[in-house]
């Protein structure tokens, strides 16, 4: 099923599609409304972009079908997967990490270590508090 809003396409994945779009091994998970490649599959894909592939002849050839998907979907994962070659995670999906697990920069100094773990510590006991109630 297929959506059209005033400024891009936004598609949304049936049931079918779903089932289908799982059993391809280059899709890592899939939702109604997203679909997450494989960080094999990004780098697969960048490579081949790289040697002059089209983003269209990457997905054909790997079996995604372009009506499904959608060639929006086609063209802005093109320019994520060249962000991703550039980070310093590469092409590991970050989604899942608490901005908190994020490495810091710096290492913290022990002054910044014993703030930090005080703040926590209050937090904790207020919180402990609240559920008390």
């Amino acid at each position: 099923m297929k959506e059209r809003g005033d400024f891009m396409s936004k598609i949304l994945f049936s049931e079918d599609q779903i089932d289908e779009l799982r059993l391809n091994q280059n899709v890592k998970n899939i939702a109604q409304k997203s679909i997450a490649y494989t960080d094999e599959f990004k780098k697969q894909a960048v490579k081949a972009h790289c040697e002059g592939e089209s983003s269209r002849r990457i997905f054909i050839a790997t079996g995604f079908r372009i009506d499904d998907i959608g060639s929006e979907c086609v063209k802005s994962s093109e320019s994520r997967r060249e962000e991703m070659s550039h980070r310093d995670d590469g092409y590991n999906d970050m989604r899942h990490m608490n901005s908190k697990e994020h490495p810091r920069s710096k290492p913290r100094s022990q002054n910044e270590k014993v703030v930090y773990l005080k703040d926590k510590l209050e937090y904790l006991e207020q919180e402990n508090e609240f559920l008390k109630k």
